[in-house]
């Protein structure tokens, strides 16, 4: 069978524009002399609600059927661009350009590719695989949580009678929303953040503490005074601790002069919360 060309883009996902980190979320691919235009998307999200507690899948997941159908779409009327746009659709890239004019949004596209091939479908499979799902892994233990995490400072806080007037609160600024799940007011707020990094890769932990130092990051133009403080617990894996590592540093430097304590120590900081709290 004749090769024909092909061209394809990875899809990614941009859950803040401010923290940078991407995930992969699917690949499409272009094959004008098949008529082919697939997208495939990714089968497991797990990475995702691990790195961000407040993904939104149905939303995203519904994006991404609607880029498929146009796709299919596009490739039935023999490329053809929609009649509200000028470009050309007969590569992946060309064919998002016409439908989106930029990449905008959560949903972006990063690394792009050309080849040949006499099997589009088989290409597509064979390009997901290499390029999204080798990249998920399974998890052979119960990963702990945030939750669990903070049941190192809980004991401690329910103690003093602190835990009871803990709420979440939410730091508004221009920038964007900072969400803490539980905070209290005492001249400032007080702001407590456990985050469990006992995740199943490297790339999980390093988007989680970016996406937490972008949000910092976004805060800082907020007119109200807060005190962040985080509650770090380390990952299961000891070959991860030096992502571990990595991660409570760049936490340490972010902006609003966070206090970073790993769950071991959180006395410590359980110290701290009540004397503010009664001072």
């Amino acid at each position: 069978m004749k090769l024909m060309p092909y061209t394809f883009i990875v899809l990614q996902y941009q859950h803040s524009p401010f923290a940078g980190e991407r995930l992969n979320i699917g690949l499409l691919l272009v094959c004008e002399k098949r008529s082919f235009a697939r997208l495939k998307i990714r089968d497991s999200w797990k990475r995702f609600s691990d790195a961000y507690p407040d993904f939104d899948r149905g939303a995203v997941k519904s994006d991404l059927k609607s880029l498929s159908v146009a796709a299919d779409r596009i490739a039935q009327e023999g490329f053809s661009a929609p009649l509200d746009t000028k470009g050309s659709c007969n590569t992946a890239e060309g064919l998002l350009l016409s439908l989106f004019g930029s990449p905008e949004g959560s949903i972006v596209w990063g690394s792009q590719g050309a080849g040949v091939t006499h099997d589009p479908e088989a290409e597509l499979e064979k390009l997901h695989k290499q390029l999204i799902a080798r990249f998920d892994h399974v998890s052979h233990h119960d990963r702990r949580d945030d939750d669990d995490v903070f049941q190192s400072l809980k004991s401690y806080l329910n103690d003093a009678h602190l835990l009871e007037q803990m709420t979440e609160h939410v730091v508004h600024s221009p920038r964007g929303d900072v969400r803490f799940k539980r905070s209290f007011k005492n001249g400032i707020w007080h702001c407590v953040q456990p985050l469990s990094f006992d995740h199943t890769d490297r790339d999980t932990i390093d988007s989680k503490a970016a996406r937490w130092a972008g949000h910092l990051m976004q805060a800082e133009e907020s007119t109200e005074k807060f005190q962040p403080y985080f509650i770090i617990g380390k990952p299961s894996k000891q070959s991860f601790l030096d992502a571990f590592y990595a991660a409570e540093n760049l936490l340490s430097s972010a902006p609003s002069n966070p206090i970073v304590v790993r769950e071991e120590n959180s006395a410590s900081v359980a110290d701290q919360l009540v004397d503010a709290f009664r001072n």
